[in-house]
């Protein structure tokens, strides 16, 4: 099986896909991820990558696809996995659908976690993150936390949860990544979930879906 989840930047997917994977086995793919450990480790292309990160722009679909593809079939397709955060352009979506036109055994999923862009906003602009061990908090939450309660490690705001950068991503998602969700809607292969609740109660409707009972 393989699910892609969407939903605007901060919506939790990675929260939906770190639950599969802990829960249910599944292998968890984000380009977000892929592009984020490439800048951090300095490997080849990262200075590149790095220059569409801080300004919140997407990368082009050309990097994006060679990324994505290098990583599937690395593993193989013998896996149920939960991809988070691709397709994000028509022309991937073309793509992924090339390239699994022949998979007839594989069950795809098209998961779509639906979110304003008010509670996005305040969602992300409100996350810190431990230097340390990466630990992310909210500060609306845990008023005035300055460390990391795991580690004791200072807490930051990384340079893409600033409020400039990501409603920059949101208007980038509207132009390029709707569409996509659009699409998907109109033949009948776009399953909806409201997003605005708690990631247990999101994760239970998941995992009925793959259940078929939903």
């Amino acid at each position: 099986m393989i699910i892609f989840i969407y939903g605007l930047p901060g919506c939790g997917k990675g929260t939906q896909s770190l639950l599969l994977k802990e829960r249910m086995s599944f292998i968890h793919l984000s380009t977000g991820d892929i592009i984020r450990d490439i800048i951090k480790n300095k490997k080849a292309g990262w200075e590149v990558l790095n220059e569409y990160s801080s300004s919140g722009s997407l990368v082009p679909d050309e990097i994006v696809n060679d990324l994505f593809m290098r990583a599937i079939d690395e593993k193989g397709y013998g896996h149920n996995y939960i991809i988070d955060g691709y397709p994000r352009t028509i022309n991937q979506l073309k793509l992924i659908e090339k390239n699994l036109e022949d998979k007839k055994d594989i069950d795809i999923l098209h998961i779509y976690l639906s979110c304003s862009e008010e509670s996005i906003i305040r969602r992300i602009t409100s996350r810190r993150t431990c230097m340390g061990c990466g630990t992310i908090y909210n500060i609306n939450l845990d008023n005035d936390l300055e460390k990391c309660k795991l580690c004791g490690a200072q807490l930051y705001q990384r340079a893409d949860d600033s409020y400039e950068v990501i409603k920059n991503r949101i208007d980038e998602y509207t132009n390029k990544t709707i569409p996509v969700i659009l699409q998907l809607k109109s033949e009948g292969k776009l399953i909806e979930i409201n997003g605005e609740r708690k990631a247990e109660d999101i994760y239970v409707d998941i995992v009925n879906i793959i259940k078929g009972k939903r």
